[in-house]
């Protein structure tokens, strides 16, 4: 059966949180040496929002683009429109290469990490003669790793030397800095994933974001594929971050900003965490909270089940196709007969996490992961400041969120709007709605003397809900 979306282009915005959300230690306007624990400030998580980002406050208004009057016509723009000329932003990358004797060695502190490659790209400022187009392209071949795909306009692979000068940079300040980490088959080649990097970066901030392995012209080198579980290639690079830019004298601020299926990567990663996570907070955009009501949801809601469900499905078969032959090291999951029937038979995402994804996590069938990456069902072991945002006609993700969850939990905000598709949220003037609130957010921070959720105070609050898994 399916569900008709909602239709329009004023988008309100609900807010929901705990009457008793956590409190925030604001940091003092002047340093004194005479100030004690006793004279610190403190706001609450509902206050902060409310006074810091009001287009998120409970019955806020903005106006989308008219002729995109529902959530459908939001996404598809978002994923077919031009933008290139609009968010001029360029990436350097590094490939993060993982090897088998640190994974080895990291054993006791990583859960399932997983050797293997993934990337990194940094927000960067060029060099001016990088601006050339042609010269750009050149330096690109130059520096394009042998058998690896070109990678998207504006971004190219950066030397060792340059990588290290980039850091180096970086450690110079204490400005914060973001790590985004895009959806299922998303990178810097989409607007919404530019459009924050744009705008971060106009504000000063240090951005990067974190590719899937085997996503946005990366390499899988080992026979493993990301899931909704793969939470340790954060981990490892929030322990390297934390490593080389903070210090006992330098409190500087680590903020993730998850789209979609990366977002619901980060809220595992809280969740799996709780107060031992070195966020100082997290934003998630669209995420999904149930994935098995979402697989049902993108089935039967039309645009879904005729546009945006074949989209995904073809996205899940080119990746193991492009990578069979890496894949193929483990014959007991990937090998190339197992992908050909499938690829005769595959008329729903389900059928591919049920022949792939599931063996990878030691789990029977695709609805049995779906269950045990759904955070929903650990939302009380989150204990980082997050803010939630989600539209009532996504048509790619089961809307039915946890707000009965949220309004007894005191680390979450979250926000959901009656308009704005799948991470889409387009204005009248072309723009995306949620960039600005980001940066808002990120900004904000700056005045909260917090660096990871061990800096607040939650009075203890625990609620027991400890799903067994693995």
């Amino acid at each position: 059966m399916f569900a008709l979306p909602n239709w329009g282009f004023r988008n309100t915005v609900h807010a929901y949180h705990s009457d008793n959300a956590i409190k925030l230690p604001l940091k003092p306007l002047t340093e004194s040496k005479s100030s004690s624990s006793d004279d610190k400030q403190f706001i609450s998580l509902d206050k902060f929002v409310s006074t810091r980002i009001p287009d998120i406050k409970d019955g806020a208004k903005h106006l989308l683009k008219p002729y995109l009057f529902n959530g459908a016509l939001q996404t598809l723009y978002t994923f077919k429109a031009d933008f290139h000329n609009q968010y001029p932003v360029y990436f350097g990358r590094e490939i993060i290469d993982i090897t088998n004797d640190e994974v080895i060695e990291f054993k006791d502190e990583f859960d399932d990490l997983h050797a293997g490659q993934f990337t990194l790209d940094y927000v960067v400022d060029p060099p001016t003669e990088e601006l050339n187009n042609e010269f750009f392209k050149k330096k690109c071949s130059e520096t394009l790793p042998e058998g690896y795909p070109r990678l998207h306009p504006r971004c190219r692979y950066y030397t060792d030397n340059e990588i290290n000068e980039l850091k180096n940079s970086w450690v110079n300040d204490d400005l914060p800095i973001s790590i985004i980490v895009p959806g299922l088959a998303g990178g810097i080649q989409e607007a919404p994933i530019r459009a924050t990097c744009h705008k971060l970066k106009m504000q000063g901030h240090h951005v990067l974001v974190l590719n899937q392995r085997g996503c946005s012209r990366s390499k899988i080198t080992t026979p493993f594929l990301y899931t909704g579980l793969s939470t340790d290639d954060l981990k490892y690079i929030l322990h390297k971050l934390h490593k080389r830019y903070s210090s006992n004298n330098k409190r500087r601020q680590f903020h993730a900003i998850g789209y979609s299926f990366g977002g619901l990567q980060i809220v595992n990663y809280l969740a799996k965490e709780g107060k031992n996570s070195l966020l100082t907070s997290a934003i998630t955009i669209s995420s999904p909270w149930d994935l098995n009501a979402s697989m049902k949801h993108i089935s039967e809601s039309v645009s879904g089940h005729y546009l945006f469900e074949p989209s995904v499905t073809f996205f899940l078969m080119r990746l193991v196709k492009n990578n069979l032959k890496v894949l193929s090291e483990n014959p007991d999951i990937f090998t190339q007969e197992k992908y050909d029937n499938l690829k005769k038979r595959i008329k729903h995402s389900v059928e591919f996490d049920d022949e792939f994804t599931c063996k990878l996590v030691n789990l029977p069938s695709g609805r049995q992961y779906y269950y045990a990456a759904s955070p929903a069902l650990r939302i009380f072991n989150i204990k980082t400041p997050l803010l939630v945002i989600n539209s009532m006609d996504d048509p790619m993700i089961s809307t039915d969120y946890p707000y009965l969850d949220v309004i007894k939990h005191p680390w979450i905000y979250m926000v959901t709007t009656d308009l704005g598709g799948h991470y889409s949220f387009i204005k009248n003037n072309g723009d995306f709605w949620f960039p600005q609130i980001i940066e808002n957010w990120v900004e904000s921070w700056k005045e909260i003397d917090v660096q990871t959720p061990n800096d607040i105070d939650d009075n203890n609050w625990n609620i027991d809900s400890k799903i067994p898994y693995l």
